[in-house]
């Protein structure tokens, strides 16, 4: 009897793989590592081919999400972050075992938590907002984690509208993000300050950038405090310009802003 159609496509498909394995084998360990990319190649193929059943889809299904996680390990503590194959190996193998995990029937959060986190690693935000907030209503554990990385996502999509000359765009996502990162207290509490400030300058710029300027007033509608020192300290930190226009000020941004 001839292989089938579906055999060529399983092994077509486990090839990445056995191919980013075999690559990155420890030599001190050689032979152990080879007879490993080889027999997960094979139990990968099993899994890929085995009779549709409700088992049997649990089986895979929970196959797929253990090897998912596996893979991801081994994408974060054998691949460097600029290495081609961690980006093969987490768009082939990761991204696409989670969700067929998904397909399968896993409807965990946890599932949806670990693929925001490789869409956020392959830079595809859009896609790890959707998969993080999955995980958060279905309430998730791990939320607190959930909102922070949502919240860079957010903040990595209003950079890229503000280079594209999309100011609202970017102000709503800045909007998003600092929610997110509020969200996320106390437990990031280190990490949120920078981030906050980061996003809150964002914001700043995207206002300034489609209407040519702010005003203390206005500054205290955009960010809801009652103050000014933000935007005295940028000025002396010469990001900011501030031009006097009758009684008001006005704060523009400095070339190269």
């Amino acid at each position: 009897m001839g292989v089938s159609i579906d055999l060529y496509k399983a092994i077509d498909d486990n090839d990445k793989f056995v191919v980013i394995s075999l690559n990155h084998i420890d030599e001190s360990n050689k032979e152990k590592d080879r007879k490993e990319a080889f027999d997960e190649f094979f139990v990968r193929l099993h899994y890929k081919l085995l009779p549709e059943s409700e088992v049997k889809r649990k089986k895979r299904a929970g196959y797929f999400y253990r090897w998912a996680i596996k893979s991801f390990r081994y994408a974060a503590n054998r691949l460097g972050e600029k290495d081609n194959d961690r980006k093969d190996l987490l768009s082939g193998v990761v991204v696409s075992d989670l969700e067929t995990a998904l397909k399968l029937g896993i409807k965990k959060p946890k599932v949806y938590y670990e693929l925001g986190n490789a869409y956020r690693e392959l830079e595809k935000f859009y896609e790890a907002i959707n998969n993080y907030t999955q995980a958060i209503e279905l309430d998730f554990q791990y939320a607190k984690e959930c909102y922070f990385y949502r919240g860079d996502c957010h903040y990595a999509r209003a950079k890229e509208f503000y280079y594209l000359g999309e100011y609202d765009k970017a102000k709503e996502y800045c909007d998003n993000a600092i929610r997110d990162f509020k969200s996320a207290m106390p437990k990031f509490e280190d990490k949120i300050y920078d981030e906050l400030k980061n996003t809150n300058l964002l914001k700043l710029y995207s206002f300034i950038k489609k209407h040519g300027s702010i005003t203390r007033n206005e500054y205290k509608e955009q960010f809801s405090i009652d103050q000014y020192k933000e935007l005295e300290k940028l000025v002396k930190e010469e990001k900011l310009l501030k031009n006097k226009r009758g009684k008001i000020n006005h704060y523009i941004l400095l070339e190269g802003n």
